[in-house]
């Protein structure tokens, strides 16, 4: 399965990872990433975790390895993510989209893309 992930959702539902990402960004980010990272080995899936921000005007890439891809999306995260998750769909049709976000949600469930919240993907797939 490809899951496109909400990286900051599923962060600020651990309350581990929240007191991380807000005293030092960057570990907390290296810390979510090695937890996808290891829930994909561990099942056989790939995932794109999108971060907002990144201080630049376009989305970049800056992590790249066999089943994980992050992006910092430039801005809000939600925008990237209903950008690319149609094109992924058309490719993937085992796509599911992680998010806490109504709006994405309900926005991807009407294309018949699976969605998962974030607490329950936190809880129950990454196991954080």
């Amino acid at each position: 399965m490809l899951f496109l992930i909400d990286a900051y959702n599923v962060i600020f539902n651990s309350r581990r990872l929240q007191k991380l990402v807000l005293s030092d960004s960057p570990a907390a980010r290296k810390l979510f990433l090695e937890l996808i990272g290891d829930f994909c080995e561990r099942d056989d899936n790939r995932a794109i975790v999108i971060f907002d921000g990144g201080g630049s005007v376009k989305a970049r890439c800056f992590l790249k390895n066999g089943r994980v891809k992050a992006y910092f999306s430039g801005g809000k995260a939600d925008p990237l993510i209903v950008r690319m998750a149609p094109v992924l769909f058309k490719r993937n049709p085992d796509l599911h989209v992680i998010s806490s976000d109504n709006q994405i949600r309900g926005h991807c469930g009407q294309m018949g893309i699976k969605t998962i919240g974030a607490m329950k993907f936190r809880k129950e797939y990454l196991r954080a």
